[in-house]
């Protein structure tokens, strides 16, 4: 059932499991918040979005051990492309996932996002 939830997600290309690691070996995690429309997607689907791309990491042990990389592209956001609930709830959940995150880095940080986190 989560997985029927999350492919319309995924194939929107909101949030991808890149083909190809960093130079370290971590898989990397790009999401792009100008993909979002919040008429389709919600935030309980964004967070399994979310969760079921974990999975997928978890599914390799050497991915696993070395964790993750989030890449976030933030060209052109507005604070329609952001629910400060996925936020925060994204915030809670690197905190006890199965997998590390190592490193997050925003592209091109809009203003908007200072005001999203807060």
């Amino acid at each position: 059932a989560m997985k029927d939830q999350a492919v319309p997600m995924l194939k929107s290309g909101i949030m991808q499991l890149l083909p190809v690691t960093d130079t370290a070996g971590r898989s990397v995690l790009y999401y792009c918040p100008t993909r979002r429309n919040l008429s389709e997607f919600n935030t309980q689907q964004e967070l399994m979005c979310t969760w079921f791309l974990t999975e997928t990491i978890m599914e390799a042990p050497e991915l696993r051990r070395r964790g993750t990389v989030i890449l976030i592209n933030q060209m052109n956001t507005t604070p329609y492309h952001y629910s400060s609930a996925f936020v925060k709830i994204c915030g809670e959940m690197q905190r006890c996932m199965p997998v590390t995150t190592r490193a997050t880095h925003i592209c091109h940080q809009s203003r908007v996002f200072n005001y999203v986190i807060h």
